[in-house]
């Protein structure tokens, strides 16, 4: 049912389009130009490609973000995020009280094959 509603919503855009633009040819060849309402078509269906690119640059990248924050909303990732930080602000605090000592790195676990391991 909602491939039919897509198929139908993509048929009616590109037939309106054909539509408008066979008008908008002929108007413009007849009125201004015959060269400027030959190039009209062409034209319009650059537009249309270059529609069509953007809205699937926009709908991938919308995805991605969707899917980075609900990975980024999960309790795991929160909890190794905050043991990173946490991690991170003890070194500095160390490297603070110690200034003739070069600071040591923090200790960061590299998780399994992008999984986040269970909190203890």
């Amino acid at each position: 049912h909602e491939d039919v509603r897509v198929l139908a919503r993509t048929g009616g855009w590109a037939m309106g389009t054909l539509f408008v633009g066979v008008v908008g040819a002929v108007l413009l060849g007849l009125f201004v130009a015959p060269l400027l309402g030959l190039f009209t078509l062409p034209a319009l269906a650059l537009l249309l490609a270059i529609h069509v690119w953007l809205t699937d640059l926009w709908v991938g990248a919308r995805e991605r973000m969707r899917a980075f924050v609900l990975l980024a909303g999960s309790s795991r990732v929160r909890l190794d995020l905050r043991a990173q930080r946490r991690a991170l602000v003890e070194a500095a605090e160390a490297a603070a009280r110690a200034p003739g000592e070069a600071p040591r790195q923090p200790p960061v676990e590299p998780t399994s094959g992008g999984r986040v391991p269970d909190p203890p």
